[in-house]
């Protein structure tokens, strides 16, 4: 991998900066300090040997016809005496014929100095090889001295280990120390990194600049600066949603009015009927109205951040019961309230929508003489909301389904039991609210309901993450 590619970590790039280098450096460094160790090393005994070469010369005699060697038996053990290696030696006259000494260390046909240090094997085995060439009356004289390369080769290898050793121990602590530097030096941007994974998704609150070194300000600042054009964004569309309200439930408002006033109109008693369906269509599409703005200021995408706090549901739920029991009572709906404690972290206005787009749900599709039942509490730490009905159900097939915006199964197109048909969105927003508090969703069929009452029924159970203990 290049060392430019911007693929891969800051921190690899940085360690493989450094070491690479380094160990170019190590590859290259061994081997000449080896070789200018091993050098003088070997020149130290090339110049025993031939010390011993020179002694054996010194033994050398010169007889009338003849060359002697005088060597008593214990120089001879003496010269061969040697912990490491086997030790030969030998003289040669000046015709090549040897006169003493080990038959296998030959002379080399080319002895033309007077003095040399050479490499030869005896027995197919190396050896290091001195020679001393004396001048005798008889002629040249070669003293030869031999021995195997056992000590050199273990002074080698001490050469090596003394030389690896320390390099690879100041590798080790030089990548230790750059890796505690590239760790040093790039915590800043780890914390920042960390800082930025633990928020949530809308929260757009401002990093602390102040104390993060010169190289990373830019980048806080920059977060910062989209961060606050974020909020501003989510700001404009608030205002956006907040105005749409407004714009769009002023004229339904009016017209509604409007209606009312011309059913009190003397003798408007034959478009009483035909008035009333003009509410009804109204109410629908305020309702409609009031439930896309929800859904849209719920959306975690289109919202603005909502900050999380303990909720109280069962004060909520009771504000509740008063926006739906004159609409329960119109209908013949028996309406029950089973409240015991409940306070998950969350956002109070969209756990009331959630409730209430739950009870709404509930009243419109059980039918008259029917009941609906909501409680609240809190189960082995977990807090919940339960509303139940004993309307149609919902078949297992359509169970995903109906989260789906605007989709409406058979049976709830075919029950109007209120007199209005529903816009498809109501489990669509409950969906979404409780995905953003991290609640479970559970649906299914009724199973507290007396027995008699027409249809399986609908249990819908809202299941919020056990708050923290602190959130108390």
């Amino acid at each position: 991998m290049s060392l430019r590619s911007p693929k891969g970590g800051l921190k690899r790039r940085l360690l493989l900066l450094m070491l690479v280098p380094l160990a170019v450096l190590l590859v290259i460094s061994t081997p000449l300090d080896y070789r200018n160790a091993v050098q003088p090393t070997m020149a130290a005994f090339d110049l025993a040997l031939l010390n011993n070469a020179l002694a054996l010369s010194s033994e050398i005699k010169t007889d009338s016809d003849a060359l002697s060697v005088d060597l008593q038996s214990q120089a001879d053990k003496i010269l061969r005496t040697d912990s490491e290696d086997l030790v030969a030696w030998a003289v040669y006259d000046a015709k090549g014929e040897l006169v003493r000494g080990d038959p296998g260390l030959r002379l080399r046909p080319d002895a033309g100095r007077m003095r040399e240090v050479y490499d030869d094997l005896i027995d197919h085995r190396p050896v290091r090889v001195a020679r001393v060439t004396l001048s005798t009356t008889l002629g040249p004289a070669h003293a030869l001295v031999a021995e195997t390369l056992n000590k050199r080769e273990r002074a080698q290898r001490n050469i090596l280990t003394a030389l690896l050793a320390p390099s690879l121990l100041l590798v080790i602590l030089t990548l230790l120390i750059v890796i505690y530097a590239v760790n040093t030096a790039l915590k800043p941007l780890t914390e920042l990194r960390a800082e930025i994974e633990q928020r949530a998704p809308r929260d757009l609150r401002p990093i602390p600049a102040a104390h993060q070194p010169d190289e990373v300000q830019p980048l806080v600042n920059s977060l910062n600066r989209l961060f606050d054009q974020q909020r501003q964004a989510d700001a404009a569309q608030q205002a956006f949603f907040a105005n749409a309200a407004h714009q769009l439930r002023t004229p339904v408002a009016g017209l509604m009015a409007q209606i009312e006033l011309a059913q009190m109109q003397p003798g408007a008693i034959g478009e009483i009927e035909r008035g009333q369906r003009l509410t009804d269509s109204l109410d629908q599409l305020k309702h409609l109205i009031d439930q896309i703005l929800t859904l849209a200021r719920a959306d975690p995408q289109l919202g603005s951040s909502h900050v999380m706090a303990v909720v109280a549901v069962e004060p909520l739920l009771e504000q509740l019961a008063s926006s739906f029991l004159d609409r329960a009572l119109t209908r013949n709906i028996d309406l029950g309230f089973d409240l015991a404690p409940c306070s998950p972290m969350g956002v109070e206005w969209l756990i009331r929508e959630l409730a209430a787009n739950l009870i709404d749900n509930a009243l419109r599709y059980t039918p008259p003489g029917g009941q609906v039942t909501v409680s609240c509490g809190t189960l082995g730490g977990t807090p919940w909301i339960r509303v139940e009905d004993s309307g149609p159900g919902i078949p297992a097939a359509d169970r995903e389904r109906v989260f789906e915006r605007f989709w409406r199964g058979a049976s709830s197109r075919a029950v109007d039991a209120d007199g209005t048909g529903g816009s498809g969105l109501g489990m669509a927003i409950v969906r979404e609210i409780a995905d953003m508090h991290g609640a479970q969703l559970e649906l299914g069929h009724a199973h507290t309901l007396p027995a008699g009452l027409i249809g399986p029924g609908t249990r819908v159970t809202i299941s919020f993450p056990t708050p923290p203990r602190s959130a108390g």
